[in-house]
Order: C-alpha cells, then structure tokens, then sequence
C-alpha cells in the first residue's frame, strides 16, 4: 500500500486530510512546493560559503515566498490538528507547545552551522506559540486577525526600522547570541520575524476550517489569491517608479518590493501568493492524484528533508551549493530527486518521517498503549465552522 493512499490510526502521521475515504492530498502537495523552493534558494547562492547571497540565475520566485508557503500551510495544519484527530483542545495546545520546545534549540543550534543561510525553524517554534492560543479563536475571529496582522506587522516593522534601524539586523538568530538579540530577531529584526509571518500563520488557520477539499472553495481561494497578488506586485512596481529619491526612509521600507523586506507591498503579494499556490496545489492533486504520489510523500517528509538539506550545507557548502545556473540546477534537481524517493521508500513501511516523529514523540509513544479501535473525531456537514472532512493530526509541521 502507497504512502498516499493509505489511512493512519490515531497515532497520527505526516498526511493529509480526508473526505468521504480520500485523503486531500494538495496541502501535502503544498508542502513539498515550498520545501523545494526553500531548498532551491540555498542551494543556489551565489556566494557559497556566506548568507545574503543573489542567487545564482536560477527563478527568483521562491525567494521568501516559499517560507511564507510553508507558514501557510502549518497554519492550515494547526486548524485540521485541532479539529481533526487530537481529543481535546488542551491536548491540542500541549502539542504545539511541545513542537515550540523542541524547535527552538533545534533552530538556533542550526544556525550556528556554517552553511550560510538563515534557518526558519525557530521563528516556526515562535508562530506555534501564537497557534496555541489562537487555536480557539471563532472563524470569523481569526480572519479578522489575518487582516490585521497583515497591516499592523508590517507597519510595526516600518516603525522600527526607521527608530531603530540597529535591531533589524536581517539575521537569524543563533544559539549564542545574547538572549535579547535572539528575541528581537525572532520578533522583529531576523530574516522570518513574527510580525512578518504571523498573518499567515492566521489565514492558515482559517482557510483549515473552511473544506478544502471542495471544488468552490479551492476555485475561490486560487481566484482571490491570484488576484491580490497581482495586483500587490503592481501596486509595487508603480508605487517604487513614481517615489521620488528624496522620499522619506519610512515610506521606502513600506513599499519595498524586495523578497524579506517585510514591507506592505511585498507581504501582501507573497501572502496572496502563497494561498493561490496552495489552491493550485488542491486542485492539481485532485486531477492528477497517481502522477503527484512522490510529491505528497514529500510533502510528508518535508520537516527530515529541511534539516537534512541544512546539515548537507554545513557539511560541505560548495559540495551541494553552486554558483553557475547549470551546476545549481543539477545539485537542486539531484537532491530533491533523492529526497523524494527515500520519502517514498521510507512511508511505505512507517507512519511518518523520522524527524516527523520527534514533533509528536510524547503523544505518539503515550497513544501506543490506546486500544486502536477507537475512531477519530469525524467533523459533520451541519457544523458550521468544520470542514467536512476527517483528518489527519499532523499537517501543521514546518
């Protein structure tokens, strides 16, 4: 039995959802798109042994897009953890909790590698506090939320960037950093900041209380996004053709079209972006179910591929890393070939990634002992704020 055809128990795993016995198999999708573009990006530096290189030649899109894509989608996994599989709330929360302990040591343990780049796991430990508490929050609460993070984060950030342009350092913090550089990088200052990322992480959350796996709701979450990001990305390129140079600092930073500027104009677009990817990512899956098999057991291994690819990077820089187009193409393609094939190997036998397991490991070992008859929480039509799906515990990892 494949890897993207089978149900779990209610230990849980690493897939997706499931309606009327079929697994949704594009937020898996969605997940592999976004760690390829991350790795993508890395792996194409032009400057293989320091950060903030230009890539190498290779599409510009995933540039911070894809991390915007990967909070997104935890964000959508978070909603179909609390309502899917986990037998209360509390519980809910506790796992969350649990994936923020472990992944804040992890992060800045990693970043202290030298491979160059800026790891995103401990800002995701950061989004999953915030999901704890938000988790409870109405449907229309946590839109309202969405909507807002996406206006006061990037005015907070404009703020202070133009009082104090110190602390945004564009760094990722790292484990030996002092206690308060490492906060204000997780909050404001680093490369993946809360105030940037929480908004998706809220309209993740969202859209996982709409069914996704309906037709209607993939169409219209596709249309909007397209269109929002289309037109952000024209707001953007009027808006920095028409400001004279003499324009004041704040206004420059708010329409700062650049990937990580966590401006307005480039928030919003990647934003958009990110949720019509997602969309697209449903409704090719629905289409093409058996030819997207690999990139679903990608998408389910995404978290043992992110550290594998940091750790490759720390190991030998110019080894995965290039900076001509050609040699950068064959390094990304070759490992992600790898990556999605041992993916596939490695599901056919077990429940989730190896690393998968250590965002779970103290629920996963106390479901052991549960008889394995019992069924998960099924959501119900009438429900008005339940998608109607069963789902699986686990599509909120990073």
């Amino acid at each position: 039995m494949s890897a993207a055809s089978r149900t779990p128990p209610d230990e849980g795993g690493a897939s997706a959802p499931v309606r009327g016995g079929r697994r949704i198999a594009g937020i898996d999708v969605a997940r592999a798109v976004a760690i390829f573009g991350m790795v993508m990006v890395h792996f194409t530096l032009a400057d293989p042994t320091g950060a903030g290189g230009q890539v190498a030649g290779l599409p510009e899109g995933p540039r911070g897009r894809a991390a915007l894509l990967f909070v997104l989608v935890a964000g959508v996994g978070v909603s179909l953890l609390d309502r899917g599989r986990s037998p209360s709330r509390t519980r809910t929360r506790q796992r969350l909790l649990w994936r923020s302990v472990v992944l804040l040591p992890l992060g800045l343990a990693l970043q202290e590698l030298g491979h160059g780049v800026s790891v995103i796991l401990a800002d995701f430990a950061v989004l999953f506090v915030v999901a704890a508490v938000a988790v409870g929050w109405s449907r229309r609460a946590l839109l309202a939320a969405a909507a807002a993070a996406f206006v006061a984060g990037p005015a907070v950030f404009v703020a202070v960037a133009t009082a104090r342009p110190d602390v945004i350092t564009g760094v990722a913090p790292a484990l030996t950093d002092p206690p308060a550089q490492i906060l204000t990088g997780l909050l404001v200052g680093g490369v993946y900041p809360l105030v940037a990322q929480v908004g998706a992480l809220l309209l993740g959350m969202w859209l996982g209380r709409l069914d996704l796996a309906d037709p209607r709701v993939q169409a219209r979450a596709l249309a909007a996004g397209a269109v929002v990001a289309l037109l952000a990305l024209w707001a953007g390129v009027v808006l920095n053709a028409v400001t004279p140079d003499h324009a004041p600092d704040w206004w420059a930073l708010a329409i700062d079209d650049e990937p990580h500027s966590q401006s307005f104009v480039w928030l919003w677009q990647a934003g958009a972006a990110a949720v019509a990817t997602l969309a697209a990512c449903l409704v090719v899956a629905e289409m093409l179910p058996r030819l997207l098999r690999p990139l679903v057991a990608l998408g389910q291994f995404a978290f043992t591929v992110y550290v594998v690819h940091i750790l490759a990077m720390a190991a030998d820089p110019r080894a995965v890393r290039a900076a001509d187009v050609a040699g950068a193409g064959v390094r990304v393609v070759a490992f992600m070939a790898a990556a999605t094939l041992v993916a596939t190997a490695w599901l056919a036998f077990f429940r989730r990634g190896p690393l998968e397991y250590l965002l779970d490991a103290p629920f996963v070992l106390g479901s052991r002992g549960r008889a394995s008859g019992v069924r998960p929480r099924e959501a119900t039509p009438e429900a008005a704020d339940r998608p109607a799906a069963r789902e699986r515990d686990a599509q909120h990892q990073p």
